[in-house]
């Protein structure tokens, strides 16, 4: 080896030493790029979960906020009596019939529930296909709480354009307990 490559040779030597220094030193740092970038692609996809799971759960709330809206407007008051005269008034009364056809309006004896009573009520009538109709819907749209138990519908045999409805309806009531009212009027 002559002079004039020694400080070839040392250059080169200094380098390679510096080079498989350096790649020690930056190799497990390679590592852990890699292991931090694997991290950081599961995190951004845990958010991203996490991000639709949130918005799942407020289209959820805003769906719930809709139903109980929806359930409130449904909501018939249940009376505290059975107020069968406003119940015969209200059943009594048809705009659509044009004051044709028969009804007749039976009330039953009160029966018991497990929070309320029930009256059964038949409504028997005779008339067209719409004045049949119209009394059902009057009767689903009442302002109290009623449940149409059976609709019968039949073409009368002595006139072919005309209906016989009976329609069975339970309407419900929440009399006020005796104790209550008495424990009421004394204060």
């Amino acid at each position: 080896m002559n002079r004039e490559q020694l400080p070839i040779l040392t250059v080169v030597g200094l380098i390679l030493i510096v080079g498989v220094s350096g790649l020690a030193v930056i190799y497990p740092s390679l590592g852990e790029m890699k292991s931090l970038d694997n991290e950081m692609r599961e995190l951004r996809a845990e958010a991203a979960r996490a991000e639709r799971h949130a918005q799942s759960a407020e289209q959820l709330a805003d769906e719930l906020v809709n139903w109980k809206k929806q359930l409130e407007a449904c909501r018939k008051p249940v009376p505290d009596s059975p107020d069968v005269a406003g119940l015969i008034r209200d059943l009594g009364e048809d705009p659509a019939a044009d004051g044709e056809g028969a009804r007749t309006i039976t009330i039953g004896e009160a029966q018991n529930g497990e929070r309320a009573k029930n009256l059964p009520v038949i409504v028997e009538s005779k008339g067209s296909f719409e004045s049949v109709f119209s009394l059902v819907r009057r009767i689903e749209q009442l302002d109290r709480l009623v449940r149409v138990k059976r609709v019968t519908i039949v073409r009368d045999k002595r006139a072919e354009d005309v209906l016989e409805a009976t329609v069975q309806v339970d309407a419900y009531f929440r009399p006020i307990d005796p104790g209550i009212a008495a424990a009421g009027s004394d204060g």
